[in-house]
């Protein structure tokens, strides 16, 4: 059982696609399946025990509902997502999301499950409105917010609706996964961000090659998952030494892996301060944070402490937020602040990103004012070559000409190819003065 033996490598009824053995037979109507085992390639014959009982179960589709757990729907899920992946449509960080929704699920539903022995496994078919009400209360109370627990039970509802598509399941997963009345999934984007004047505070609170990557990802914008993949190389300088641009390494989406171009002075300033106190080697630009949220946390609190200002809780993502706020407090457009932040539309940027405080907005509200503010009312009033447009006259009422004028439209003066002014807006009454279309 230890050592895989080479003549077990590749069993009949067995293929191996890394990381577990796949097992392949054809169902009594002919059709050639592909199932996995949920055994790593040194459990061969667990794997082949495995697949034997696959094989039975096709020829009686009944036997295989009875027999499916919380853990074999959950497992088919996760492959088809770690397939994504390895297709380059998700992002490992997307795959590591559904680990740890799918443990959270399994540590309630099977907290004593051994799956080298099959016990303590949570048949699917024992999955009803009780148990997951009995999962939303109990999460509840260790104090998870609801938006948090709608995402645990998503991944469940995907991991059953593929189970009932493979036939492995006959339960209506619409009926148990029927959230309560007083569920609130209510989206509230978090509004924590620096402003100019608190940047610096944290700073001087941090350990200098710390402070160097809070001053990176204010200055790009760059998520958490691409900061360990900058190098220096993604800094490239012009003949003149300065940094114009910085390459950021995403993989979440294609529009992640990007080029943020570096024009405030801010940006500037926060370029110059990240590469002076980076601490990575061998071309890395950064060496690893391990608990960046803690030591977010406690910088905060010395701030807090020594010099009395309140700064507000920040999270790495926090750092995301601060980048677009000042952006847009500078007056670039919400769709190229996007594009730098690595979305592929504005929306994001407009509901989380790109908070301003009051008097940034007031200073932006005045600029725009002064590039296009009209001449006062009044004004436009006395000018001798202002457009004079007609009132409404009172029914029946002629005007000085002896005919009505339309509401709010300029009276067309008469030129010698159309002698009568055209008709307003309502029918004419002028019987045969309006030209027709076939004159």
């Amino acid at each position: 059982m230890g050592r895989v033996r080479k003549r077990d490598v590749q069993p009949v009824g067995l293929e191996w696609r890394d990381p577990v053995w796949y097992a392949v037979f054809t169902t009594p109507e002919g059709a050639r399946l592909r199932r996995s085992t949920g055994c790593a390639k040194h459990e061969v014959d667990k794997a082949l025990a495995r697949r034997a009982e696959l094989e039975r179960e096709a020829h009686d589709p009944h036997r295989r509902t009875q027999r499916t757990t919380l853990r074999d729907v959950l497992m088919a899920f996760l492959e088809g997502r770690a397939a994504l992946v390895r297709a380059g449509k998700r992002s490992d960080a997307t795959l590591r999301y559904y680990l740890q929704k799918a443990s959270i699920l399994r540590g309630y539903f099977e907290p004593d499950a051994n799956d080298t022995l099959g016990t303590g496994l949570f048949p699917i078919q024992a999955l009803d409105a009780h148990a997951v009400e009995g999962f939303i209360e109990t999460r509840r109370n260790d104090g998870v917010d609801d938006r948090t627990i709608h995402k645990e039970l998503g991944l469940l509802r995907g991991a059953l609706r593929g189970a009932r598509r493979r036939g492995e399941f006959d339960g209506d997963w619409a009926a148990i996964l029927t959230l309560p009345d007083d569920f609130d999934v209510t989206y509230r984007p978090r509004r924590n961000f620096l402003t100019r004047e608190q940047l610096p505070l944290l700073l001087d609170a941090l350990p200098r090659p710390r402070a160097a990557v809070v001053a990176f990802i204010v200055a790009t914008t760059c998520e958490l998952g691409a900061l360990q993949r900058a190098r220096r190389e993604d800094l490239p300088r012009d003949p003149q030494g300065n940094v114009q641009v910085v390459h950021i390494r995403g993989t979440k989406r294609a529009t992640r892996d990007r080029w943020v171009p570096i024009v405030t002075a801010d940006q500037r300033e926060l370029i110059a301060f990240a590469l002076a106190h980076a601490d990575g080697t061998g071309g890395a630009l950064f060496s690893r944070w391990s608990n960046m949220r803690r030591d977010l946390r406690q910088a905060v609190e010395k701030v807090r402490t020594e010099s009395g200002v309140q700064l507000p809780t920040i999270s790495p993502n926090d750092l995301r937020r601060t980048a677009g706020s000042w952006l847009r407090a500078a007056g670039v457009a919400t769709d190229h602040v996007a594009k730098v932040m690595g979305h592929s539309t504005s929306r994001m940027v407009e509901l989380v990103y790109g908070h301003l405080t009051t008097s940034e907005l007031a200073r932006l509200m005045q600029a725009a004012v002064a590039r296009i503010e009209p001449p006062p009312v009044m004004a436009l009033a006395e000018r001798p070559d202002a457009i004079r447009v007609s009132t409404k006259t009172l029914p029946n009422a002629p005007t000085p000409k002896g005919r009505a004028t339309p509401i709010g439209r300029p009276e067309a003066p008469p030129t010698p190819r159309n002698p009568v002014p055209r008709g307003g807006i309502e029918p004419s009454t002028r019987g045969f003065s309006i030209r027709c279309s076939t004159y």
